[in-house]
């Protein structure tokens, strides 16, 4: 019998929330999944425009920090008014 072990995550920050401290956050977690070497999917809507990606420091390090930890390179987008609720697999 084949097991195989993945790690299924959900994220969602508030459209007030600071960004930078949601993406720290977000960082912490990811390394730690990249650590366990564990296959990951991870989704969710983090209220983020990303139209300001070359002009809101926050934005492209948030954008950086999904690059950063994407394993695989397969990204799964949805657009919606700017905005990217994101599923990726690491």
């Amino acid at each position: 019998m084949l097991i195989l072990k993945f790690v299924v995550g959900g994220i969602s920050r508030h459209p007030n929330g600071k960004i930078n401290l949601f993406t720290d956050m977000l960082e912490r977690s990811l390394c730690k999944i990249r650590q366990s070497n564990t296959a990951s999917i991870t989704a969710g809507d983090i209220h983020i425009f990303m139209s300001k990606y070359n002009e809101h420091l926050c934005t492209t390090n948030y954008v950086n920090t999904l690059i950063a930890n994407n394993k695989s390179g397969q990204w799964s987008v949805k657009l919606q008014e700017n905005h990217l609720p994101v599923i990726f697999n690491t």
